[in-house]
């Protein structure tokens, strides 16, 4: 029955909200009918979290003013960063501790004016701002969240590295607390760098469909193996698989903040269908508001639209590639925020100076999976056309729990065929390519298995876990995806602009 209504919703038209919203409830109602038999998810076990406790989930009880959940983001500026962290109770004065290339002479940067009593002083070149101070939220019927904190700093160099404490900087110095020191080092700047510098490089490590499974620490281990070159990590939806249960998060951010990633390396997240958590998700009117958890943990750019918050933005690297966030879960037709806005979007992308122009979104435009088959069709007619005009070169995805890669096309046909470990000859404006790689860990097993015919656009598909690697030049950008099983096997292709 739940397959005969998804079949008939794909044909309805979205063009009014009603319509819109049938097809997602009836999509988010069918987590995971066409995964894994139940033996082999057994094998895909939860680390860190008993499904059998019945414990309070009200925290902030013996937590106090542990510092926890510490990660990393971009802002809307290529210098800029957001550091987010939580705390079990209110603090005075979130604040971030830097110092430049060694462990020792941290400052704390701040928003002042230079009195004139001053003006011979030098100016700190970092600016910092306070996006969210002691922000919470409460889930039906009993969790309060702990207390979350995102400031950004700016003017920060390129190709630094910088050692950095998060904490509460309270004028009362008895309450002043501070987290251990952690480091990040900042991407290249591409001033001084020429169209044929490919010693000018950054890396983007993707990965879909995370979770906290077994199979998610060793994806995490192998990027980890590479995290000195990796510049940012870009996850594409369905973070924690929480699934309404909200001490899953909490425990995926020990999960991932155990590894040392999150606080190393910028984490980009992309909503997916296990992060919306709304009343018909999680079977609760009492819930008021979708992607609760997921707005207020993470703080991404572009917050122009409120009620969006998190869920559609974009951000740069290096002003070498400009990566736009979708998401299938708000509305995405002709007439919505979301469409509009994504549209000005790629108009103020200058090509000339940031030549590769990357999409994610959770939900996958072309797949040859049984799992999750078209269910993106809709979305695909809308922002297919735009994806081609502005000449998207990849476009990301998770979702499907399993890798496939596509030829370049356009509207379902080969515009330029690919094939493993050879570079495409073609312009690159010319097609755009489909990377499905929802297959990071999950706690629901591999998808099915893909339909026996082939489609002529696939060029790669593989039922296995794993996680991708994107490095990017001014003239090429070579896509590796790596099995978990067998890390020395793995699909590559290089892009030339």
């Amino acid at each position: 029955m739940q397959i005969i209504s998804i079949f008939i919703l794909q044909f309805l038209s979205l063009s009014n909200a009603s319509a819109w919203h049938a097809r997602r409830n009836a999509l988010l109602r069918g987590n995971g009918d066409k995964y894994a038999s139940k033996n082999e998810m057994v094998k895909n076990i939860e680390i860190g979290h008993d499904n059998n406790d019945n414990d309070d989930d009200n925290n902030n009880n013996e937590q106090d003013f542990e510092i926890k959940d510490i990660h990393l983001a971009f802002s809307d500026t290529i210098d800029t960063y957001i550091f987010s962290f939580t705390t079990g109770n209110k603090i005075d004065s979130p604040s971030v501790k830097l110092s430049i290339n060694n462990k020792d002479n941290f400052f704390i940067p701040s928003v002042t004016t230079i009195s004139s009593s001053r003006k011979n002083e030098q100016k700190l070149d970092n600016e910092m701002e306070t996006l969210a101070q002691n922000e919470f939220y409460t889930f039906p019927p009993t969790y309060k969240s702990q207390y979350f904190h995102h400031l950004k700093i700016n003017h920060l160099k390129p190709d630094t590295r910088y050692f950095y404490q998060v904490g509460d900087n309270s004028k009362n110095q008895k309450n002043q607390m501070w987290s251990e020191v952690y480091s990040f080092k900042t991407p290249p700047s591409s001033q001084g760098h020429n169209g044929n510098d490919n010693n000018f490089k950054v890396n983007v490590a993707i990965v879909g469909d995370l979770g906290q499974t077994k199979v998610s620490q060793k994806t995490l281990d192998l990027i980890k193996e590479r995290k000195d070159r990796v510049n940012a990590i870009i996850i594409a939806g369905d973070l924690s698989y929480a699934d309404c249960d909200q001490s899953r998060w909490e425990s995926w951010f020990d999960f991932v903040q155990h590894h040392h990633i999150s606080n190393s390396i910028p984490i980009m997240v992309a909503p997916g269908n296990h992060d919306v958590e709304g009343r018909h998700m999680c079977g609760n009117n009492d819930i008021k508001e979708e992607f609760l958890a997921y707005r207020r943990r993470f703080y991404m750019p572009t917050a122009q639209f409120a009620e969006f918050r998190n869920t559609y933005y974009s951000f740069e690297i290096s002003q070498l590639a400009h990566f736009v966030i979708l998401c299938p879960y708000c509305p995405y037709d002709l007439q919505s925020k979301q469409y509009k806005w994504f549209e000005e979007d790629l108009k103020k992308v200058n090509r000339k100076e940031t030549p590769w122009l990357f999409v994610v979104t959770h939900e996958p435009f072309y797949c040859s999976n049984k799992a999750h088959y078209q269910e993106a069709e809709e979305m695909r007619k809308v922002y297919e056309p735009l994806f081609n005009r502005y000449h998207v070169n990849i476009v990301f995805s998770g979702h499907v729990h399993s890798y496939e890669r596509t030829h370049a096309i356009y509207s379902g046909k080969v515009v330029r065929p690919t094939s493993t470990n050879e570079e495409l000859q073609k312009k690159q404006e010319d097609g755009t390519v489909y990377i499905t790689v929802g297959d990071g860990g999950n706690r629901e097993g591999l998808a099915i298995g893909f339909f026996d015919d082939k489609p002529e656009w696939s060029a790669v598909r593989e039922r296995k876990y794993g996680f991708g690697e994107l490095e990017i030049t001014p003239k090429y950008a070579s896509w590796i995806w790596t099995c978990d099983e067998d890390p020395n096997y793995h699909d590559k292709v290089v892009l030339k602009l």
